[in-house]
C-alpha cells in the first residue's frame, strides 16, 4: 500500500455514520479470520463493478441516457437532492439537465 491520502471527497446527502479505521486493522482482521477476508474481497469486487459501470456510462452514454439510468436506478432520490447535486453527479450543466427534462416530459 502506498498510504497516500485519497484526493477525492464525498458528501453525505442525509445524516450518516462514517466509520474510519487504520488499514493495518483491516489487514489484522483478514489474517486472523480468513472468512472475513473473503467477504472483504467480495465487497471490493462489488464496488469495483459499480465504479466500472459509472466510468463506462461517462464514456459510452450521452447525458440523457445517464439521466434516464439515474431515474431508473434511484427513483426516489431525485426528490431529495438539489438540481446542482444531480448535475454534478451526471456531469452536466444545469441548462443541459433542464433541456433533457423538458424533452422527456414532452414524450410522456
Amino acid at each position: 500500500m502506498d498510504k497516500k491520502p485519497c484526493p477525492l471527497t464525498f458528501q453525505c446527502l442525509e445524516p450518516s455514520v462514517i466509520i474510519n479505521f487504520p488499514m493495518e486493522h483491516l489487514h489484522t482482521i483478514y489474517s486472523r479470520i480468513p472468512t472475513f477476508e473473503k467477504y472483504g474481497r467480495l465487497i471490493v469486487e462489488g464496488k469495483l463493478k459499480i465504479q466500472q459501470e459509472r466510468l463506462e456510462s461517462f464514456l459510452l452514454q450521452n447525458a440523457e441516457q445517464r439521466y434516464r439510468d439515474f431515474m431508473k436506478q434511484y427513483p426516489q432520490l431525485h426528490n431529495r437532492i438539489t438540481v446542482s447535486q444531480l448535475c454534478s453527479y451526471l456531469g452536466v450543466e444545469r441548462q443541459t439537465l433542464t433541456r433533457i427534462r423538458k424533452k422527456i416530459s414532452k414524450l410522456n
